[in-house]
């Protein structure tokens, strides 16, 4: 580790630990992006979501990696979720339904991202491809689980399909 840092940038190390200097003058991405994450702020949200850009310490499968690993994959699904709901609120339903699927391909289990690329597709007028995403919701469900889609999903669907929605009093979770 001491080669690949500059010789300005001291490691506190101990029987059990390897550090690095808190006081040192280095910019860490996973720092910044759980500092993004603090604030509810679209703009930081956006920020936070940019600087994810693969799994912790890929690669890398020691038992400490492995549980930060998990923590931030956690915080970046969680952090596209609340980006989903924000654009959505904002009225920006291109926004909401490219966040919708990015979260749809990193975990493609995740109902309420199905969801909201549902009502998303609906409000830019796509009602064809709010009923395809529901298909693929209902499939990746039934393939990885064995199971019908939430009854919040279900029922979207079938609103949609029978054409009594209202796109106007669709409204995303608080």
């Amino acid at each position: 580790m001491r080669r690949c840092l500059p010789d300005t940038i001291d490691l506190l190390v101990d029987v059990h630990t390897v550090q690095l200097d808190p006081q040192a003058p280095v910019w860490l991405d996973v720092e910044a992006f759980e500092r993004y994450l603090a604030d509810d702020e679209r703009s930081s949200l956006e920020q936070a979501v940019a600087l994810y850009r693969g799994d912790l310490l890929e690669g890398l499968d020691d038992g400490w990696t492995i549980q930060d690993r998990y923590r931030c994959q956690r915080l970046f699904a969680e952090a596209l979720a609340r980006l989903a709901v924000l654009h959505e609120a904002a009225g920006d339903h291109q926004a909401a339904l490219d966040t919708a699927q990015r979260l749809i391909e990193y975990d493609p289990l995740r109902e309420d991202a199905h969801r909201a690329a549902m009502r998303a597709c609906c409000r830019l007028g796509r009602r064809n491809a709010a009923l395809e995403q529901y298909r693929r919701c209902r499939d990746v469900i039934a393939a990885e689980l064995g199971v019908e889609p939430m009854t919040e999903t279900i029922a979207l669907y079938e609103a949609i399909l029978s054409g009594d929605l209202d796109v106007a009093a669709i409204s995303a979770p608080p």
